[in-house]
Order: structure tokens, then sequence, then C-alpha cells
């Protein structure tokens, strides 16, 4: 539980990290000169709306590569600007292109099923461990047990859940690039 807890931590830190590097980007785009700098912050516009889509966007692979697509070309129009107009510091928009693969990254990184089998084995063998407990005592206790299985079951739901972030009921909020996408 403790890694599907932290890999969520991380993927709502990177969406954080990757609003602020490119509102980052887009305040420097008012340092270039007109038109280059507008240029550039409408290109950045455009990015914000393709990332918050692939944040917000389901389980449909070929949507989601779609989406990576477009943010993939937007930066190589943004960087090939940027570079043309000579910007001094191009480290705010590489960030806002490392981050973009770095989140990407980390929603494809799951906790192996092999991990979630052997934690279903293992609340399979406590649960059966406590019935014949149980049964060696000549007691039932319906109640305990019917807890002991609720536990176990919404143990593994949760780490199941944490660990599919475009699907369940615990998603990273994409509040920080909804917030940019209103505000620049």
């Amino acid at each position: 539980m403790i890694s599907a807890v932290s890999r969520f931590e991380a993927r709502k830190q990177l969406v954080l990290e990757e609003a602020n590097a490119i509102g980052t980007s887009f305040l420097r785009t008012a340092l270039l000169p007109a038109p280059e700098g507008s240029e550039i912050a409408s290109l950045l516009r455009q990015y914000i709306n393709v990332r918050v889509q692939y944040g917000t966007e389901g389980n449909d692979v070929a949507r989601l590569d779609s989406l990576h697509a477009q943010a993939v070309r937007l930066q190589n129009e943004f960087w090939t600007r940027a570079v043309a107009y000579g910007q001094k510091d191009p480290n705010p928009v590489n960030q806002a292109i490392d981050l973009e693969s770095a989140r990407r990254m980390a929603l494809q990184n799951h906790v192996p099923k092999s991990v979630i089998f052997v934690n279903g084995i293992v609340g399979l063998l406590s649960a059966m461990l406590v019935g014949y407990a149980f049964g060696l005592y000549g007691r039932r206790q319906i109640f305990s047990m019917s807890v002991l299985a609720l536990a176990i079951t919404l143990v593994l739901a949760v780490i199941i859940d944490l660990d599919r972030p475009r699907s369940g009921f615990i998603r990273v909020s994409q509040q920080p690039m909804l917030d940019l996408q209103h505000g620049p």
C-alpha cells in the first residue's frame, strides 16, 4: 500500500511541477520581443490545453497517444521558436518538456501484478487461518470474519485504485493545470 500511495503522491507532485514550469515559461515569453513572445505564449496556451486533456483523459490508449503526439509537436514548435528568437535562458521551457515525459512515465508505472496477486493470496491465507482457528475452538464469529474479509478487500481495492490513476475513484487532481489553463 505504501508503494501505491507514494506513486500517487509522485503523480500529484508532477502535475504541480509541470504546471509551475509551464507557468514560468509563459511568464518569460513577456521578455521576448513582439510578435515572437506572443507566438510562443499562444503555443504554450495550446500546450496547456493538451496537457489538461491528457491528465483528465480515461484509458483510451489511442487518444492518449494522440494527445502525447500533440504535446510533442507543440514542444518542438515552441522550443524551435524560443531558440530562433534567442531566448537567453531555455531552462524553463526545457523543464516543461522534461516534466511532460516524467508525468507520462509516472502514469505508466504500476505496481507489478505479481505483488497484487501475492497480497491477495496473503489476505486469503489470513482469512483461512482465522477461520481454521475459529473451527478449532468450535465457535463461529461471523462478525469478526466479515470485518476481516471487508478490511482485506478494502486494502486491496485501495492499492489497485491508487495504482490505476486513469480509472477508479482516487484520481490525481489536475487543479494546478486547470488554474494555469484559466490564468495566463
